[in-house]
């Protein structure tokens, strides 16, 4: 890939196929051509709201709107 890329660009494009479990060379060679190793990773952050409120309420509850138990 040095003859195409920058050590920066191919790095990064290591870091980015790692933190996707793409440890193959062909997906390196796929950030670098598509030119989307700067872009950010995922970090698994979630965005549910885990503070508890008055309109929260168990997954019991919506069950049984389905006709569940």
């Amino acid at each position: 890939l040095r003859k195409y890329y920058d050590d920066k660009t191919i790095d990064n494009a290591c870091h980015r196929a790692y933190t996707y479990g793409a440890l193959k060379y062909r997906a390196v060679k796929n950030i670098c051509e598509k030119g989307i190793e700067f872009l950010p990773v995922d970090n698994n952050e979630t965005y549910l709201n885990t503070n508890e409120t008055s309109l929260a309420r168990p997954l019991s509850s919506y069950a049984k709107l389905l006709g569940g138990r």
